[in-house]
Formats: C-alpha cells, structure tokens, sequence
C-alpha cells in the first residue's frame, strides 16, 4: 500500500510541475494562435497537457 501511496504522490508532483510550466510559458494561448481547438468535450490543453503528462511519466494512452 505504501508504493500506491507514493506513485500517487509522485504523479501529483509531475502535474503539478507540468501546469506551472504549461501557465508559465502560455502554452495555451500558444495552442490557440496555432488554432488548435475542439468543438466539445475537455480543452485542448488539458488534452495536451495529459500527453505530456504521459511523456514524462513513461505511461502511454493504451
């Protein structure tokens, strides 16, 4: 149980960092001058930042 424990809390860390980057570099705004956009559903940058999220972690979408 302590190993899910700290997974849990090593993959809050890694989005927590991601997002400061993702605010800091305005990764959105930069999404959206490359018109990068969806119609519904959840937004592109947390699409985005999910798969760089998976990036970092060694997880895929499978």
């Amino acid at each position: 149980m302590n190993m899910v424990a700290h997974n849990h809390q090593s993959r809050e860390l890694l989005s927590s960092k991601i997002s400061h980057f993702l605010e800091e570099f305005h990764v959105g705004q930069i999404l959206k001058s490359c018109n990068a956009y969806k119609v519904c559903g959840f937004s592109v940058k947390s699409v985005f930042q999910v798969a760089f999220e998976n990036a970092f972690s060694n997880k895929s979408f499978f």
